[in-house]
């Protein structure tokens, strides 16, 4: 079960990351839509709490332009031009490197949370989610 800090930030009525069940529906739209909106994952709390954090900390982002598919890696010559995994989407952001990140960050919180990497990992299929995390 998501613990106190992860459930204060994310609506785990509304998206129960400790659902298989949950993470096998998010997992289908993902593949069918390329794509996964979950519109009131995180609290409005936690958005205010990170805003603030990374406007904070917005003079040292490193700054990037790319070009990719939402899964950021090589198109699949055995689909489809136009199938969401070999749509091509242009993006620019600003990346705040992670010891930049206080401790008490709810990013920080969010993104080492256990609860939360399980479901990232079920829904990617990426095992060991969490062997990436700081």
């Amino acid at each position: 079960m998501a613990d106190t800090t992860t459930g204060r930030l994310i609506d785990t009525a509304q998206h129960p990351i400790d659902s298989i069940e949950f993470a096998s529906e998010c997992r289908d739209r993902l593949g069918s839509d390329g794509a996964l909106v979950l519109p009131g994952f995180f609290t409005d709390d936690a958005i205010r709490q990170a805003v603030a954090e990374s406007a904070q900390l917005e003079a040292s982002a490193f700054f990037n332009d790319a070009t990719h598919n939402v899964y950021l890696s090589a198109a699949d010559p055995t689909l489809p031009d136009d199938h969401p995994f070999n749509r091509r989407v242009i993006s620019n952001k600003g990346l705040i490197a992670d010891d930049h990140l206080p401790a008490n960050s709810p990013i920080r919180a969010i993104y080492n949370d256990g609860s939360f990497q399980t479901f990232i990992g079920r829904v990617t299929t990426v095992p060991d989610v969490g062997s990436v995390t700081a």
